[in-house]
């Protein structure tokens, strides 16, 4: 493989999730591509590390997929009056094509707090102009890691992936100032924050310790047992 990328990236292909853009190949004897898709997601099963298929629904579409699993009768109407319990009918029609693998903007936790009670902040203009930022993490270093593992991914205190060597992880952020840190049970990368604004893509890069005296000083210090740093 070229990139670390690409495994990701073969592996949705020959499972029918994305369309290659040249070359060929076959699956269970029969070539990939659109015509035949529906035929090899017959015949075989992907378990990917993170989930794949549901971030690549609206949120409409991940309600009408679990509607349809667990047999819901009126799962149209049932998926209307959900959206509509905890929107306002601008919001529903905007978040009915909002990609549900994407982290919500600012209003629409705003108009999800009406839950709760509260009333809707924020104008329509507020609402549209919110655009997700983009965390990538590449797993990569000079040399062979002494500290090894897969290494947990979490954002202001909340768990959003994990990362093995030679892989990348990316992961819709809000725009706003986040801490990130990375973790190995007890072992763990110092507290790194950073800004995001709308639409940008915030890159960083890991490894776990890959020199002796780095090694043998994080039992004292856990903090020191990963590198964390900004590109």
């Amino acid at each position: 493989m070229r990139t670390v990328g690409d495994k990701t990236t073969t592996v949705r292909i020959l499972g029918t999730l994305i369309s290659a853009t040249a070359g060929s190949a076959a699956v269970a004897g029969l070539p990939v591509g659109p015509a035949t898709a529906a035929r090899i997601r017959k015949r075989i099963s992907v378990m990917p590390e993170p989930p794949g298929l549901h971030q690549r629904l609206t949120v409409a579409e991940n309600l009408d997929f679990f509607a349809r699993l667990y047999g819901l009768p009126q799962r149209d109407e049932r998926i209307k009056q959900a959206l509509a319990a905890v929107l306002d009918p601008v919001a529903a029609h905007e978040v009915h094509g909002l990609i549900a693998g994407l982290a919500p903007p600012a209003w629409w936790w705003r108009g999800c707090s009406t839950a709760n009670g509260s009333s809707r902040a924020g104008s329509t203009d507020e609402r549209r102009r919110a655009v997700s930022a983009t965390l990538k993490l590449t797993r990569k270093g000079m040399g062979i890691e002494l500290r090894r593992g897969r290494f947990a991914i979490t954002v202001d205190g909340r768990d959003v992936g994990a990362i093995d060597y030679g892989d990348t992880f990316e992961t819709p952020v809000e725009p706003s100032r986040h801490t990130l840190r990375l973790r190995a049970g007890r072992y763990s990368s110092r507290d790194h924050s950073f800004d995001a604004a709308d639409g940008e893509m915030i890159n960083f890069r890991c490894h776990g310790a890959m020199v002796w005296p780095r090694w043998l000083v994080s039992f004292a210090r856990p903090d020191l047992a990963i590198a964390l740093l900004r590109e």
